[in-house]
């Protein structure tokens, strides 16, 4: 979760996986919808973007507060590698504001 209003920012703060997953769905909502642009979000494994196509990427379009479910094109995640959030856009008018993640993941069965 990111409280106030939005900047760019690349994330610094790792979240490690406890165990292998496989992230099902990604969605972002906003207390306050941006407006002008949207707001984009990327997710990183292990400092690389978990979405091949950048185009993907969760988005609240301006005048809304939700994205659609997304699934990144990088969905595995080993046991002990890392995830970061970066925003990447916030909105041009007025950024959005209170951002949430929400990450669905399931344990890898190999």
């Amino acid at each position: 979760n990111a409280p106030g209003t939005l900047s760019v920012y690349t994330g610094k703060g790792r979240w490690y996986a406890p165990l292998d997953l496989e992230i099902e769905s990604i969605k972002v909502s906003s207390g306050t919808a941006p407006t002008g642009q949207s707001i984009v979000v990327d997710f990183n494994r292990n400092g690389a973007s978990s979405f091949t196509n950048q185009a993907n990427r969760p988005l609240i379009y301006a005048g809304s507060n939700t994205s659609a479910v997304v699934s990144p094109g990088v969905a595995l995640l080993e046991e002990d590698e890392y995830l970061t959030v970066d925003i990447a856009q916030v909105g041009s008018t007025f950024a959005g504001s209170d951002l949430v993640v929400v990450i669905q993941m399931k344990e890898q069965v190999l």
